[in-house]
């Protein structure tokens, strides 16, 4: 054991080292002069705090005694000639370190471009060098390239800007493990600062829990007609409700229909049991391959099959045949990449069977009871803007109404749920005693899953008025119209200052309706809070329902401690 401690010597401030050895007697060194910077690192050890110290992120106070992954670097006062108010107690030094992120719209401790960049480096302890190297590069490009083009505002046809946007991105997702690793990288590498988003089109992004509840309740959100990067017509109409801007006649008229064909009660009641599938041979030959890597968790393509005839026999109240039901799945394998849906439709062969899919899905629907009764009550007089609106698309007013819903449960539904009964098991294989979380309480297990391993991003909104902003530096002024990027799953659920201990996975935590994963608090999805939560998942409730039965079908097998 190595003990390090800090004084201020006659020369400035030294470190001295403190060995303790239990098999051998060891000398300490001499007190050594700290200089500018003195840093350790822990390799195939740990590191704890013997003091407390402040999270420059989430401004709140890392106890002594707290582990730490990675390094611990202290830099001498000189160092950070800006800093110098951050003295006295802790409200003092906390308060002193806000004002100055604030101030630069950067981490308190970086000076210069430089430094701005080294953020990336960070992250290779406890991470992997891709990761830092892709950070720098992400950062460097946030810098030099994002940042001028949001000043000239929203831009959707940039074709090489997105692939570019979209190779860091998918590189971040790779070397970070997956959208829960970059929810940890993501909101501590500005500090919890605006930042350039990690769309395909130029926007900022807000990570931190406060600034993104306060986006995702405003009751007049301003909406792009993009999902991601776009709206190409190989996965969504331009009249999808996600497009329409909140406390408008369309939306408030959409959310009403959507509520009274049945999407308001089509969670209650008990759930069809599961059947099990036949494996194509494609994801037999892949089951296979991962067992020998000791991988036995389901993908999310092979877990759509089990989504699948689950949610569209409670949406469409039709139980969907095995064939219907398998057609639809498949858009499990093709229809993520819809989230960059302007940088697809470029591609060969996927646009077409993207559009398959959704067509299997409409001619469902529409022969469906809540497909009739959709045809019906929206001929109602209530309903005229939305009739308005749809009547304009080639499918006319009730084959888009149809459509449209077909294509949110798809791509939101089909796929989040997806994703959220898979990360359910990767959770139950950490080890016997989340087994036992997940079987005392599913409900708050799901919330836990979504809120440490997202299953959705977030959502956009665009500005109602010109924004100024401080970004890495520089004063930038955003037009109005820009894109707000608010992240409710990639940073807000492991905001410390919310979430205690935030990467910790624990069921009980008090505060599980403080979470954002279905677009609102969770306590107001799940109470279908409209005032509360303006633009919630009218499918949230559901989505755990089936992705907990889904859980519990591959997980019945495990043993609870």
């Amino acid at each position: 054991i190595v003990e390090y401690s800090f004084a201020c010597g006659s020369k400035g401030p030294q470190v001295s080292e403190q060995w303790t050895c239990k098999s051998e007697k060891k000398k300490s060194p001499e007190p050594s002069d700290l200089g500018k910077m003195w840093e350790v690192c822990a390799k195939g050890s740990s590191l704890k705090l013997k003091a407390p110290v402040i999270d420059l992120t989430f401004d709140i106070e890392v106890a002594a005694g707290s582990s730490v992954a990675g390094c611990i670097a202290l830099s001498a006062p000189s160092a950070f000639p800006g800093l110098g108010a951050a003295r006295g107690d802790f409200e003092a030094q906390r308060g002193a370190l806000m004002e100055a992120r604030a101030k630069e719209g950067r981490c308190a401790t970086v000076r210069n471009d430089d430094d701005l960049l080294a953020r990336g480096e960070d992250y290779l302890a406890e991470f992997n060098p891709v990761l830092a190297v892709t950070l720098k590069g992400f950062l460097s490009y946030m810098k030099y390239e994002l940042l001028p083009e949001l000043r000239k505002g929203l831009d959707t046809d940039r074709p090489e800007g997105s692939l570019k946007t979209t190779f860091f991105f998918v590189l971040t997702l790779a070397s970070a493990g997956g959208l829960s690793g970059a929810s940890m990288v993501m909101p501590m590498l500005n500090c919890g600062m605006m930042m350039p988003a990690m769309l395909p089109v130029p926007g900022v992004m807000q990570t931190r829990h406060a600034d993104v509840g306060k986006l995702i309740a405003d009751p007049h959100q301003r909406r792009p007609v993009m999902i991601g990067g776009g709206a190409a017509p190989c996965c969504f109409d331009e009249t999808l409700p996600v497009f329409m801007s909140a406390g408008s006649p369309e939306h408030t008229q959409v959310r009403k229909l959507w509520d009274t064909i049945g999407l308001a009660t089509m969670h209650l009641g008990d759930l069809s049991e599961i059947t099990p599938l036949t494996d194509s041979t494609f994801i037999a030959v892949r089951k296979k391959a991962m067992a020998l890597g000791g991988m036995t968790t389901p993908m999310l393509d092979e877990l759509a099959g089990y989504v699948a005839p689950l949610f569209l026999e409670k949406l469409w109240g039709k139980k969907p045949t095995a064939e219907e039901a398998g057609e639809i799945a498949a858009y499990g394998s093709i229809g993520g990449p819809c989230i960059v849906s302007h940088v697809i439709r470029r591609l060969p062969i996927l646009p077409g069977k993207i559009i398959a899919v959704r067509e299997k899905a409409f001619t469902f629907a529409m022969g469906s009871p809540v497909g009739n009764l959709l045809a019906t009550e929206i001929e109602k007089p209530e309903y005229a803007e939305l009739r308005e609106v749809y009547s304009k698309r080639p499918k006319g007013v009730v084959g888009t109404a149809v459509q449209n819903l077909a294509d949110a449960s798809l791509f939101a539904g089909l796929i989040g749920t997806s994703a959220a009964s898979m990360n359910c098991l990767l959770q139950l294989n950490r080890g016997p005693q989340f087994v036992k979380m997940f079987r005392g309480n599913s409900t708050a297990f799901m919330y836990e899953v979504m809120r440490t391993a997202t299953a959705v991003i977030g959502s956009m909104q665009q500005t109602k008025a010109p924004l100024k902003a401080r970004i890495f530096g520089e004063d930038v002024l955003l037009p109005n119209g820009s894109l707000v990027e608010q992240v409710t799953g990639l940073g807000a659920g492991l905001d410390a200052s919310v979430f205690p201990d935030p990467y910790r996975f624990d069921t009980s935590r008090q505060n599980l309706g403080e979470t954002m994963n279905w677009n609102g608090k969770t306590k107001y999805v799940m109470a279908r809070d409209y005032a509360g939560a303006p633009r919630f998942c009218p499918g949230g409730a559901l989505s755990v329902k089936i992705a907990a039965k889904v859980c519990h079908h591959f997980s019945a097998h495990m043993k609870a401690e």
